[in-house]
């Protein structure tokens, strides 16, 4: 759906952004809240540190009350209009996920993560996704979805990183038929970093395991 600026909301619902702070990134995260305060959106800040990644987004999401959860990586910068346009489609349609289109940084140039990227076409130019291109840096739910089954699962993933965000957007979409739904023009971009890739797999064993999957 296309929205032009004068379209886009200044009020209405409230929001929270929920951000987990780990694997010792922290100095992003002054690039992060600046790109937070050009936001003409109003919302409301959770920052959790120095806790494995799904028991910080889970802390951060539960110590707000805030309409609607917007996630965010410590070392992801944002669109100036990137929250009202999440505001904008949880106004219009029902039962949605909001995922911002995302670039990574890489050898000082910005290029679209691979899981966003259309050359190979990997989402439709709908933007409906299906599970399998879930990520939680960028991704808007509202708050009354988290609760019960439906959380960062903490106890499959207790330490690391990696997985513990596709396997939130699955557990969403399997428990709620979720639409998901990518936001080509409310870009997110991530800061050059170098990545601990044993985690990664680690927990994309654990992600297997718990959903009786030999692959994705």
């Amino acid at each position: 759906m296309s929205f032009t600026a004068f379209d886009l909301p200044t009020t209405g619902p409230t929001v929270d952004v929920c951000i987990p702070t780990v694997n010792g990134k922290e100095k992003y995260l002054e690039a992060v809240k600046e790109s937070l305060a050009a936001q003409p959106y109003p919302h409301t800040l959770y920052i959790s540190q120095n806790m494995p990644r799904a028991m910080a987004m889970h802390e951060a999401i539960l110590r707000g009350t805030g309409e609607i959860i917007f996630m965010l990586g410590d070392d992801t910068i944002i669109d100036r209009c990137c929250i009202a346009r999440h505001v904008k489609h949880h106004q219009h349609t029902h039962n949605i996920a909001v995922f911002s289109y995302d670039f990574r940084a890489k050898e000082g140039v910005f290029i679209p993560d691979y899981r966003t990227t259309v050359q190979p076409p990997r989402i439709p130019p709908n933007g409906m996704m299906t599970w399998k291109e879930g990520f939680t840096a960028g991704m808007s739910f509202k708050r009354s979805y988290y609760g019960g089954t439906c959380i960062f699962d903490t106890k499959t993933f207790p330490d690391g990183w990696g997985y513990e965000d596709l396997d939130f957007v699955k557990t969403l979409y399997d428990a709620h038929g979720m639409k998901l739904l990518m936001d080509w023009d409310a870009p997110i971009f991530h800061l050059e970093h170098e990545t601990v890739e044993e985690d990664r797999e680690k927990n994309k064993l654990r992600f297997l395991q718990k959903h009786g999957l030999t692959e994705i």
